[in-house]
């Protein structure tokens, strides 16, 4: 029996039997510095820094339908070419229960 303390329940009664998810990220990276040794006007020691300019990039989808469920994941990171190379990556993974 229902009463009025009991917690109604409704648009969850029965589980999705399809889930879709997907997604996107960009992120950039760009970095510098100078330093300077200097006393009196005179400047002892200089030095730069810096680190390429680089451009991340994700894309994934997950899903699921009834117990099989399915993600992909694509990642590339791009650096300027300053020595800088570019790095991709793609991962699946699977799951069944």
């Amino acid at each position: 029996t229902i009463d009025q303390n009991t917690p109604k329940r409704e648009g969850f009664e029965d589980e999705s039997m399809v889930d879709f998810m997907a997604g996107a990220g960009v992120s950039y990276l760009g970095w510098s510095a100078n330093s300077e040794v200097s006393k009196n006007g005179n400047t002892y020691a200089s030095a730069e820094y810096e680190i390429s300019n680089s451009l991340y990039k994700e894309l994934y989808f997950q899903g699921r339908i009834g117990d099989y469920q399915l993600a992909i994941s694509y990642a590339q990171n791009e650096a300027e070419k300053k020595g800088g190379l570019t790095k991709k990556s793609l991962s699946i993974t699977q799951r069944v229960h």
